[in-house]
């Protein structure tokens, strides 16, 4: 994108778009909201109407497993799984939930404009609700170990699927589930910017721009840095 604007417009393609030179290489963006996650004729539809009736359902639906399975005579190893995963899939769709309902339901879809709120947009959009998507998958391979170990294992299963053991799995599981998205909490910069936008039309907005870290982008080269982290 950065030689195809140099070989149109000349060399000093920081001009040509209010963000600088680093908008055509990648490194930074501003925060939409009415284009974030698609084309408004979809998103608003599938955000502001549909999501609110689905988050709704998950929401009950897994505070109805919380309740269940954390009465005392149904305490289990396998159940103490089954309790934390429903605890992980309503922690990943309560972050981001007040976003859709304020941007897609209400309609406020202007683009961000101080960084203070373009932090908690990001990190409640995605960055929370990956820790626990994350924690979910990971319960629920320990079940299916569990569930393994109880099947062809039986004889062990006394010693290794005991509610201690079970607990301190889970901890580990939230523990090194937050660990692995720890990076993404200080891997970009937020800056107050005001632009001209559209551009040229003699109109100013305030946004929140954002740029990933210089220690991404030079020391670990973002390529690197995105392969190994989805890795």
């Amino acid at each position: 994108m950065n030689r195809l604007a140099n070989l149109v417009f000349g060399s000093n393609t920081a001009k040509l778009h209010p963000l600088g030179e680093c908008w055509y290489e990648g490194r930074c963006y501003y925060i939409n909201c009415s284009t974030w996650n698609g084309p408004p004729n979809l998103t608003v539809p599938i955000y502001g109407y549909a999501m609110p009736l689905i988050l709704a359902v998950t929401f009950l639906s897994n505070i109805l497993i919380i309740i269940v399975l954390s009465k005392k005579h149904m305490r289990s190893p396998t159940n103490l799984v089954l309790m934390s995963m429903a605890i992980s899939d309503l922690l990943t769709v309560i972050f981001p939930a007040p976003w859709y309902f304020y941007i897609y339901t209400l309609g406020n879809v202007e683009p961000i404009t101080n960084r203070e709120t373009g932090y908690a947009y990001e990190a409640m959009l995605e960055n929370m609700p990956q820790i626990f998507h994350t924690a979910s998958i990971w319960l629920t391979l320990c079940l299916a170990v569990q569930r393994y170990i109880y099947v062809c294992h039986a004889p062990i299963a006394r010693t290794w699927c005991t509610m201690v053991k079970t607990r301190k799995a889970i901890a580990w599981i939230f523990v090194l589930a937050f660990l692995h998205q720890t990076t993404r909490f200080f891997d970009k910069k937020f800056e107050d910017m005001t632009i001209e936008y559209p551009i040229c039309s003699g109109e100013f907005i305030n946004i929140c721009k954002v740029s990933f870290a210089d220690w991404v982008v030079y020391d670990v080269s973002m390529d690197w840095y995105f392969i190994t982290f989805w890795w």
